[in-house]
């Protein structure tokens, strides 16, 4: 049986012909083309910005090949992160306010810290800086970019959607009354909050409207069909407990958003 280090060792079948080996992947057979030759002895992008490249792999790359994937993986402290800033730096300027052809970046910010890179890069999350255009998507940020749910949700439809949202489907439930009765509620609550604020209330707003059985009437009490179906489900004595009780099940992982 082989063992762990025959991997990354030249290896012979009978015939004594060499078969490739592990590091074989990661070195040239061959002489480089010219365009390769002109990649690496060009100018790194990184450093004068170039349209037609990105900067990957210590070399310049044509933005063609942009829309596939890249990979970098490594052990601690062989440049990953070096690397990753090098790639950015390469494509940094192609966001600045003021482009002739608008260009969109998201990064997955899974270690928190890309804002100071980006205003190393000339970024800035200052409102009252004409250099803003980053907008941050942590709800658990207070520079945060906010989402107007009561601007979205305006007609029944989006309600409806909305509802579904917070309240999905649970396809194995034996008791699929509990979820699309607190759907129902959810969506009722919408309709009446757009009657009384329009588009002025927020997520906090409609946490508030649903957490007990008392507000969800009151409120439900200035639209005409948001009463009727709300009254539909608390009159039930037998299962409004149990559906107000499904209703914070969904809706709890939301209040620390919300900042209840």
């Amino acid at each position: 049986m082989a063992s762990f280090w025959d991997y990354f060792t030249e290896i012979t079948d009978a015939d004594d012909k060499p078969k490739s080996s592990f590091w074989d992947y990661f070195t040239a057979t061959d002489e480089p083309d010219a365009e390769t030759v002109r990649s690496v002895q060009a100018a790194p992008c990184a450093i004068h910005f170039d349209e037609d490249t990105v900067y990957w792999a210590m070399r310049n790359i044509p933005i063609t090949e942009a829309v596939k994937h890249f990979l970098v993986c490594g052990a601690i402290g062989t440049g990953k992160t070096t690397v990753i800033d090098l790639f950015l730096q390469s494509i940094a300027p192609r966001f600045k306010p003021g482009r002739t052809t608008p260009e969109q970046l998201i990064i997955f910010d899974a270690k928190c810290d890309i804002i100071p890179r980006l205003a190393s890069l000339g970024f800035s999350l200052d409102e009252d800086s004409e250099k803003t255009n980053i907008w941050l998507l942590n709800p658990y940020d207070e520079r945060s970019a906010t989402w107007s749910i009561a601007e979205a949700v305006k007609s029944p439809l989006m309600a409806q959607h909305f509802a579904a949202l917070l309240v999905p489907e649970e396809k194995h439930s034996n008791a699929p009354f509990f979820w699309t009765a607190s759907r129902q509620l959810v969506y009722a609550v919408l309709l009446a909050l757009n009657r009384i604020d329009g588009t002025e209330w927020s997520l906090r707003d409609l946490l508030c409207a649903l957490s007990s059985r008392e507000r969800i009437s009151q409120i439900t009490e200035m639209h005409p069909r948001a009463k009727e179906i709300a009254s539909a489900v608390l009159s039930d004595k037998q299962h409004s407990s149990g559906v107000i009780s499904t209703l914070a099940t969904k809706l709890s992982p939301l209040e620390q958003v919300a900042a209840l």
